[in-house]
């Protein structure tokens, strides 16, 4: 089992073995860097023994095996090589049965298998590897897992996201099972639950998110809420304690500007409208904000309350900005489709809650606008209208004090 430095690789196998064979299992671990000699390695297997002699199935998770020993790098493999082939060990003279066990070997010095085998490496290293049992050891093992870790590993993993989840909803299940209404449903502020999930990164992988959860007050509480988080300087040990913050009060900052993006938005639409030979007559959207229908206006307003999840379906988010101008966003073109689709189709339910239905001429009275209906039938004009309003989000979100970016986690 390979990943980086707190991904999570003891907790995973703990949780896949419990979920095998629940009460028969019984988890050792060693941690093979802290052994000062291979002798050391005799007396860690009686352990594994004794639990055998007790009926139960031993996990042995062997922590940083690939760690050096002796002055020898890798030094460890070889010792390993008899009981994975054989299931027995030598002590003396003597050769002793292990019984049935699951040996786990966890890599501390190699993120994935790859690494560990010196695939990509120079032809010295190679030969080293080789001379330190490297390959005997690969030939032996029943599997492998290369665990990813609660941090993106490049700027397009946003399963880094579910995987964080994951982990999140494990973790309380053990820590707060009382957080957990009767349907199993977590109950926590969606603003602590963003910064839980979309922190750009944890210094120290699964820890870090773990230790965020014992440092806060869950005890007593049954609601995950904002107040019974660390302060700041704890926070700090394991996320970027601002950009916590920031995403925490997103949505409470984004509330404040919702009329002052609504009205950016309308003005935009007013001067487009404008251009193609519209007026306030034939397109009541063109009315001065202050003027418009109430219908028209409230349209705005929610248009500006779907923002996130346009970004979202694009693989993006925001924060409130700080300091330099950001880089500029560009979106692709299949992003701006989906999200100009969804948008209208947001519109049109809208429309459709209200009373409006489909209608080849405007008539405000009998509530017929002819752009109730399906994206397909748009006339090219109003879809170019959709698609010029996605582009213009980090613009439009920016003139309000926030920043969009990518959703690397």
């Amino acid at each position: 089992m390979f990943g980086p430095p707190g991904s999570g690789k003891s907790f995973s196998v703990t949780q896949v073995a419990n979920s095998i064979s629940p009460g028969v299992v019984t988890r050792l671990e060693f941690n093979l860097s802290q052994l000062d000699a291979p002798s050391d390695l005799a007396r860690v297997v009686h352990q594994v023994r004794d639990v055998v002699l007790e009926g139960r199935v031993p996990l042995v998770f062997f922590d940083e095996f690939d760690s050096g020993v002796n002055g020898e790098a890798l030094g460890w493999l070889k010792y390993f090589l008899e009981p994975m082939q054989s299931g027995e060990f030598r002590e003396g003279d003597g050769v002793h049965p292990v019984g049935k066990a699951i040996f786990v070997f966890a890599g501390g010095t190699c993120s994935n298998l790859d690494e560990f085998s010196r695939t990509a490496s120079s032809a010295e290293e190679q030969q080293l590897f080789k001379n330190a049992k490297g390959p005997d050891f690969i030939s032996r093992l029943k599997g492998y897992v290369d665990i990813f870790g609660v941090n993106p590993l490049n700027e397009t993993d946003t399963l880094c996201l579910a995987r964080r989840a994951i982990l999140l909803r494990m973790l309380l299940l053990q820590k707060a099972p009382h957080l957990f209404d009767g349907n199993g449903r977590l109950q926590i502020d969606p603003d602590v639950l963003r910064a839980l999930i979309k922190i750009a990164e944890y210094r120290h992988g699964a820890r870090s998110l773990e230790a965020i959860l014992d440092m806060s007050l869950l005890a007593g509480h049954h609601i995950f809420e904002q107040s019974i988080l660390p302060p700041s300087s704890q926070l700090e040990l394991h996320v970027d304690a601002e950009q916590f913050s920031r995403l925490i009060a997103r949505d409470m900052l984004f509330g404040g500007v919702r009329e002052q993006l609504a009205r950016v938005i309308h003005a935009d639409l007013a001067a487009s409208l404008r251009k193609r030979g519209g007026t306030p007559e034939n397109r009541p959207a063109m009315q001065p904000w202050d003027s418009l229908p109430e219908f028209i206006r409230e349209s705005f307003l929610n248009q500006t309350d779907h923002f996130p999840e346009y970004l979202n379906v694009m693989g993006y988010s925001f924060v409130p900005a700080e300091g330099e101008e950001p880089d500029p966003v560009k979106f692709s073109s299949e992003q701006v489709e989906r999200s100009a689709r969804l948008a209208h189709e947001k519109w049109v339910t809208e429309m459709k809650n209200a009373g409006w239905a489909y209608g080849p001429e405007f008539d405000e009275t009998a509530l017929i606008n002819p752009l109730v209906c399906d994206w397909n039938k748009l006339p090219e004009a109003d879809m170019e209208k959709y698609r010029g309003e996605i582009k213009a989000l980090p613009q439009y979100l920016l003139a309000a004090g926030f920043e969009v970016y990518p959703l690397k986690g």
